[in-house]
């Protein structure tokens, strides 16, 4: 993963879950911090794997 994706990630996550904190309480930032955590997982996931899969031959595709 780039270095520069995750030294603006990583302290976002952590800004947000210390915002959260302090305007709802811990309960709702421990919440909201799981659901951002998935929505990234799930985001690197869906571009890592769409860009691996390789182009299929009778949708017009052209194997190299």
């Amino acid at each position: 993963m780039n270095r520069a994706l995750l030294l603006i990630a990583i302290p976002a996550f952590l800004v947000s879950i210390f915002w959260l904190t302090i305007g709802w309480g811990w309960r709702t930032a421990l919440v909201l911090g799981c659901v951002e955590l998935a929505v990234a997982i799930g985001a690197v996931t869906y571009v890592t794997r769409r860009n691996k899969v390789p182009p299929n031959p009778r949708c017009g595709g052209v194997i190299k």
